[in-house]
């Protein structure tokens, strides 16, 4: 039900970010990528802290983020 599908919404966020919390690299490139799908109200908010705590990634994983955050990941 509509319930249902709302706290599995919100449990999938929450759980993409976590991994992007992770140390490895290959767990935050795949939440980012799983956040570029996300339509979640906090998506922006948490890949742009991302960004302000990695102000060591390379531009090309900056672009990625930034893709994330608008919706271009296919």
């Amino acid at each position: 039900d509509e319930a249902d599908h709302e706290r599995l919404y919100q449990v999938t966020f929450e759980t993409m970010v976590r991994v992007l919390q992770l140390e490895s690299t290959v767990c935050q490139s795949a939440a980012i990528h799983g956040l570029g799908h996300s339509f979640h109200p906090d998506k922006e908010k948490v890949l742009r802290q991302f960004l302000s705590d990695h102000p060591d990634l390379s531009d090309g994983d900056r672009d990625f983020v930034m893709r994330a955050i608008a919706g271009g990941i296919l």
